[in-house]
Order: C-alpha cells, then sequence, then structure tokens
C-alpha cells in the first residue's frame, strides 16, 4: 500500500495523465534520476496500480540497444522522470505528448527545458 503522500501526488497527477494515455500508448517512467528522492518505486507501483498495469518502467539494460530505448519514446504519450539521464530521449517523443518531471523544488532540470523546447505539455511537481 503506497503511503499518503505518494497517494496524494497520483491524484494530483491522475486527470493530466488520463487526459493523454490510451490503451495503445503505454506511461514511461524512469525511477533512476535523483538520488535524493526517495519512493520512486512506490510511486512506479502505485501508478501502475492506478492505470492497470499501463505503466513500463524505463530501467538501463546493457543488452538494450538505443533503438530500443527510442522506440519506447516514440510509442509512449506519457514519460515521468526523477531528472534522470534516460530522459534526454524525450524528443522522440510526439510533440503534445505529456512529460512529468518530479525533482528538487531549487532547480531547473535540463529534460524540462528540453520537453518544452520539443513541444511537449511540461508538468513539475517539487520535491
Amino acid at each position: 500500500m503506497a503511503s499518503e503522500p505518494i497517494r496524494r501526488m497520483v491524484e494530483i497527477m491522475k486527470p493530466a495523465i488520463k487526459e493523454y494515455a490510451t490503451k495503445d500508448k503505454p506511461i514511461i517512467i524512469s525511477t533512476e534520476g535523483d538520488k535524493r528522492i526517495t519512493g520512486k518505486n512506490k510511486l512506479y507501483e502505485h501508478l501502475s496500480d492506478t492505470f492497470n498495469d499501463q505503466v513500463e518502467n524505463l530501467i538501463s539494460d546493457e543488452n538494450l540497444t538505443f533503438t530500443d530505448y527510442a522506440s519506447q519514446f516514440i510509442y509512449a504519450k506519457v514519460a515521468i522522470s526523477f531528472s534522470s539521464e534516460m530522459m534526454s530521449l524525450i524528443p522522440f517523443m510526439e510533440p503534445g505528448s505529456l512529460f512529468i518531471e518530479i525533482q528538487d523544488s531549487r532547480i531547473i532540470s535540463r529534460n524540462v527545458l528540453l520537453a518544452q523546447s520539443f513541444g511537449l505539455d511540461v508538468h513539475v511537481f517539487p520535491t
């Protein structure tokens, strides 16, 4: 069971995600990134439960190629990140897709700037 802060965060994100997510387009999340943020896996699990296992966790794997990673972004309509380096592939997402960044409130990550410059709808949630 998710903690109260995680439940609240998912409830806040839920309307925006529902607006963009479809059955044939997965929601991708990278639980890598800022090590100072805790509860990333719990958030992933709660999102997955909320959206009927439509959420895919992007994990670094030495057996995957650049094309494998890029294709996950091409087919996704929603991406969620914790300032993860893997999100440098967000330019492969369709313009108008949703990018959610959960980050330290004192910074603006390069992922946010990159997503904005490529026409993604960006939502930032400070920790």
